[in-house]
């Protein structure tokens, strides 16, 4: 798994291996940081329905959807 802070949210990416399919599915965690004395809010996104040859390229996917949904340009996606 991978994190990055972007914004107020920490992005975290992974990849799972589809066996069924022989590739490589992102799966996008999303944390909302509300100061620190707050809970903070989670969001996972388990069904992201690209699918990649490398776990790499699915993990650089999840980022650029949890970096465009940080900024606002996903359709259909909220956080």
């Amino acid at each position: 798994m991978s994190e990055a802070e972007i914004g107020e949210f920490v992005v975290q990416a992974r990849a799972l291996y589809r066996s069924d399919t022989g590739k490589w599915q992102p799966i996008l965690y999303m944390t909302r940081l509300r100061g620190a004395r707050a809970i903070p809010a989670s969001q996972t996104f388990n069904y992201l329905s690209a699918l990649f040859e490398t776990e790499t390229d699915a993990i650089e996917y999840g980022f650029v959807k949890g970096r465009a949904l940080v900024e606002g340009d996903v359709l259909g996606l909220t956080i």
